[in-house]
């Protein structure tokens, strides 16, 4: 039983295998398992030291080949808290562990957070299940994609393979799109508590997303929405702005989504959601060091688009 589970958890640790057919990584939101970055980097580290036989599994479907026990570390490493520039990701990936109670249902088993923690803090029956990530949307927000709007959900379940976004000569009075292939979907691991922040336009549209996802304000900046007020405005695909006459804070149980192109320019990583410009999961990962600066520009320098 124990093989056939780790079997079943290396798919889903490892992003994009379970779904090979379609080149998408799906990724996972862990609430109840969350880490801080330096956390995720000793949780990381404890797993490489302690588990050999699940992270050289996943290095070896990474790498298409097995590896030396070296090897699959440093495979994992430059996967799970490297990004492709081979700088710390500011916000790391981990393992999550998944065991079973009493009733033997899956329950969360929480590892430790330090690589020297005894390799025995954790049931040895406890299954290192998923690599976890942030996430933002509610599941019935509609987002852009090639063929039109769908919602964030509807594009998951359906592994929509692109993603509208906006193209990196873009400027705030002239906003061009482009449609890029979807490097990732993300999704909860299971359904828990989220604080969601609803803004209300006068133009009647509405979003509804995690209190710290990006969006665009009216001057190009990449702000979380928990900063956005009633009285200031969203920034629209067309370039037009959209004054918010309602925000509020309200509590959701149940999942949360979120995609990211397959891109590294900060331009091409500002999807469509409801009509508005917002950022992708990779504002919140490798991104995350362009939240609050000005990335769309009155006009932009070619030595400024990268």
């Amino acid at each position: 039983m124990k093989s056939k589970l780790l079997k079943l958890s290396i798919l889903s640790i490892v992003s994009g295998t379970a779904f090979a057919n379609t080149g998408l990584e799906i990724l996972n939101r862990c609430e109840t398992d969350s880490l801080a970055p330096p956390e995720a980097v000793e949780r990381t580290e404890w797993w490489l030291k302690c588990r050999p036989q699940e992270f050289m599994a996943v290095a070896a479907l990474q790498a298409g080949e097995a590896l030396s026990e070296d090897d699959a570390r440093a495979q994992i490493r430059s996967s799970f808290l490297y990004n492709r520039s081979g700088a710390l990701r500011p916000r790391p990936m981990y393992i999550s562990f998944i065991g079973q109670d009493a009733a033997s249902a899956p329950v969360v088993v929480v590892a430790p957070v330090d690589r020297n923690a005894d390799c025995g803090a954790i049931p040895a029956t406890a299954i290192g299940d998923i690599a976890c990530t942030s996430s933002c949307y509610k599941p019935e927000m509609r987002l852009l994609f090639k063929d039109g709007y769908n919602p964030i959900l509807g594009a998951f379940e359906q592994k929509l393979p692109f993603i509208s976004v906006v193209s990196k000569n873009s400027t705030l009075s002239t906003i061009k799109l482009k449609n890029l292939d979807v490097q990732s979907y993300t999704e909860s691991v299971e359904d828990s508590l989220h604080k969601i922040r609803i803004l209300k336009t006068a133009s009647g549209g509405i979003l509804k997303v995690t209190e710290n996802h990006p969006l665009l304000n009216e001057a190009g900046k990449i702000q979380e929405a928990s900063l956005f007020e009633k009285g200031q405005y969203l920034l629209k695909a067309n370039g037009s702005k959209d004054k918010i006459v309602s925000a509020a804070t309200e509590d959701y149980f149940g999942k949360v989504y979120n995609v990211a192109p397959r891109s590294l320019n900060k331009l091409e990583n500002i999807v469509i959601a409801e009509g508005f410009l917002s950022g992708s999961s990779w504002y919140q990962n490798d991104g995350v060091l362009n939240m609050n600066r000005t990335i769309l520009r009155a006009n932009l320098p070619k030595n400024l688009v990268n």
